[in-house]
């Protein structure tokens, strides 16, 4: 699911995002051309794959299953990176899971709060867990929107929005 948007009470607003489908087949690219390159080194020794990266074989190299180690982990962090935030009358709520747990940020502490369109790239240098200079933190997972959030003395965050038109209305209605 790449956007919920839910109204768990009378008095708050959540969305929930999840990576978009092509950020893995960005990903899928360098690890299809790691696996050509990995198995032309192993047909080089006459191997097969399986064999090189089998403990118990003697054309073992742990350098093989450190690279698969590392795309499986890549792999299932994109699976579960998954962006929730809350708002309501009391405060922001977000998380970033697997990263960042329940953080919450007092409304009164807020002293301005926008959806701005970004450009990903240029901006945050992609998607993820990032930051800018002009916009501070941001925990996005895709699309073209941020809600703007800066608060306590010369702090910002960005949260990714897919729908910025429901989300002002409903932020809105919240704040009325």
């Amino acid at each position: 699911m790449d956007f919920d948007t839910s109204k768990p009470s009378s008095g708050s607003f959540t969305q929930s995002h999840r990576m978009k489908p092509y950020l893995w087949i960005l990903l899928s690219i360098p690890f299809i051309f790691n696996i050509y390159f990995i198995n032309s080194e192993i047909s080089e020794k006459h191997s097969t794959l399986l064999k090189s990266i089998n403990p118990s074989n003697k054309d073992f190299n742990s350098e093989y299953l450190l690279i698969f180690g590392t795309w499986i982990l890549l792999f299932f962090l994109l699976l579960t990176t998954h962006l929730k935030w809350s708002i309501s009358r009391e405060h922001l709520e977000y998380s970033f899971f697997p990263f960042i747990r329940k953080k919450q940020i007092p409304t009164s502490t807020i002293t301005q709060l926008e959806i701005i369109k970004i450009k990903p790239l240029v901006d945050f240098g992609g998607w993820g867990i990032r930051y800018s200079k002009k916009y501070g933190r941001a925990y996005t997972t895709s699309g073209k929107y941020v809600l703007h959030i800066e608060y306590g003395e010369n702090k910002k965050l960005n949260l990714t929005v897919t729908n910025p038109e429901i989300a002002i209305k409903k932020i809105n209605s919240i704040n009325n």
